[in-house]
């Protein structure tokens, strides 16, 4: 187990949504989900340079930096959902 799997395993208690800003929230859900960052874009009529903005910022309140961490700790505190 990586030092990140530890993080996202034991330190995080959920508490980190309520430091996401709603829009923040909003593109780690569809990111974390499987929507490519130019689809959210299209999606919320913002451009793609602007999710990417938002895609970082998340990483770094969250200290994960690895879209495979973040969707598994957005999968275990509720933010996303598994999408068939």
């Amino acid at each position: 187990m990586t030092v990140q799997e530890k993080i996202a395993t034991y330190v995080m208690s959920g508490g980190e949504i309520a430091r996401l800003s709603s829009r923040q929230r909003q593109i780690v859900k569809l990111r974390t989900e499987g929507h490519p960052l130019k689809a959210i874009a299209a999606d919320l009529g913002i451009s793609a340079k602007t999710v990417e903005g938002h895609w970082t910022s998340a990483t770094k309140v969250l200290g994960l930096f690895d879209v495979a961490l973040v969707t598994q700790w957005a999968l275990k505190y509720g933010l996303a959902s598994w999408v068939v």
